[in-house]
């Protein structure tokens, strides 16, 4: 068992060091399209601690509808949800 307490989190690193990479490649892109004002949405974190002041667990405060939020040429406000696969994307994946 705590073998694979590590292999996951460095599983996890190695997935969000991804996505982040993802996120910043679809900013780029829509910016080389012309879309203005392209930005991450963020969110706060609640974060509980144990009585030692450690942290046991965190979790976002809100969902959010996309990773990015952008303004079309026309004027259209967008929003982006970024994905990073290994493979193709199937229907089902949505």
């Amino acid at each position: 068992m705590a073998v694979s307490l590590p292999y996951r989190s460095i599983t996890n690193r190695r997935n969000r060091k991804a996505g982040y990479s993802s996120e910043e490649a679809a900013a780029a892109q829509l910016r080389a399209l012309g879309f203005r004002m392209v930005e991450p949405i963020q969110t706060g974190w609640r974060v509980v601690c144990d009585r030692h002041g450690r942290i046991i667990r965190a979790y976002p405060l809100e969902k959010v509808s996309g990773d990015i939020r952008a303004v079309a040429p026309g004027g259209r406000s967008v929003l982006v949800e970024v994905k990073e696969r290994d493979r193709n994307l199937r229907w089902s994946d949505f």
